[in-house]
């Protein structure tokens, strides 16, 4: 494995860990609260991670466009659910898109796809998860 793979697959599933522990210190009754009208709460961003960590995930293990629908679902999923199903489905999904790029060849790392950003390299598109 390249230091590529030794860095993100880790540091994707320490950020997860930091997430799931702030989001704990946050009071239930403040985690669906915003600022302002544009804002996003907690549970927003929260279930935005699962979202983009399993779209991520597929992306890289297909080689091939996801449908966008796949995300706005899991997104909407995670944040109906809560507790230890809420951090649950956060660590299936980081542990998904981890092995999803550690298992990726060097050699396939910049195979080009297209994605909702645009085409870019599967490189690119792993560092993108939570």
């Amino acid at each position: 494995m390249s230091s590529f793979h030794n860095f993100l697959g880790p540091a994707t599933q320490t950020a997860v860990t930091e997430l799931i522990s702030a989001l704990a210190r946050l009071p239930e009754d403040r985690r669906d609260w915003s600022p302002g009208s544009t804002a996003r709460t907690a549970t927003d961003q929260f279930a935005e991670c699962v979202a983009t960590n399993n779209y991520v995930a597929r992306l890289i293990e297909s080689c091939a466009e996801v449908p966008f629908e796949s995300y706005e679902a899991d997104k909407a999923n995670a944040a109906r659910v809560g507790g230890a199903e809420r951090d649950l489905l956060l660590i299936e999904s980081a542990d998904a898109v981890a092995r999803a790029i550690q298992t990726t060849p060097d050699a396939e790392l910049s195979t080009a796809l297209e994605a909702p950003m645009g085409e870019q390299s599967l490189s690119e598109i792993a560092d993108v998860p939570c």
